[in-house]
């Protein structure tokens, strides 16, 4: 059972509300999946257009900045290098697609097919290497900007710890030398109390004879 407040516990749980809360991007996998169905759009777009092009590669470079720009970062490693993985893979596909839309006849595996399925892919190979470059440019700016944020908060947090030990040991020897003010006090005022009393004593010591005196000139005279 806690023995904080209610007010503390709310503010705690206020505090810690954001942080669990935060963005730290999108699942590895949903980086995979963005690219192969953005690779599936072209490829529906580019047959229902009849030609593997500029809708196509629009498609692609859209997934690779964004996989790039919102996948968490354990993550970027593998979502930049399933880029061209993926775009290998289905863009001889939706070259052969579309060429079968486009032809009269059912070619099926002939050499012209497979030659005019692959050939798109080294058309649009500048542009596969260009992309991919650029994700991997963007992942290692992530990756830096977060290191430098970390350093950063690792400095303020050393900061603070070094403010908080300097505030505690300031209180400890605040709090020693009021212990010993404290010590120091009674020892004082017994002192100074028993100088007192050895000082009347003293006074009465001294007074003794003269009444004595007093007391004898009064018996004389009577």
């Amino acid at each position: 059972m806690s023995n904080l407040p209610p007010k503390t516990r709310k503010t705690r749980r206020r505090n810690t509300r954001p942080a669990a809360a935060s963005f730290t991007g999108l699942p590895t996998w949903s980086g995979v999946g963005i690219i192969f169905a953005a690779l599936v759009t072209g490829l529906l777009v580019s047959v229902a257009m009849g030609g593997l092009g500029v809708t196509y590669l629009l498609c692609f470079t859209v997934a690779g900045i964004a996989v790039a720009l919102f996948v968490e970062l354990r993550g970027l490693f593998l979502s930049v290098a399933v880029l061209p993985l993926l775009f290998g893979i289905l863009t001889p596909v939706a070259a052969w697609f579309v060429a079968q839309t486009m032809a009269t006849a059912a070619t099926g595996f002939s050499t012209t097919a497979i030659v005019t399925a692959i050939y798109p892919l080294a058309q649009f190979f500048p542009v596969l290497i260009v992309i991919t470059v650029g994700a991997a440019v963007i992942a290692l700016l992530r990756l830096w900007l977060h290191q430098r944020r970390e350093q950063e908060r690792e400095v303020v947090a050393r900061e603070v710890r070094r403010r908080e030990a300097d505030a505690d040991r300031a209180n400890r020897a605040t709090a020693y030398r009021a212990r010993q003010t404290s010590t120091r006090t009674p020892r004082r005022s017994r002192t100074e109390r028993g100088e007192d009393r050895v000082t009347v004593e003293e006074l009465l010591r001294r007074n003794q004879p003269r009444e004595n005196r007093s007391i004898r000139d009064d018996l004389y005279e009577s």
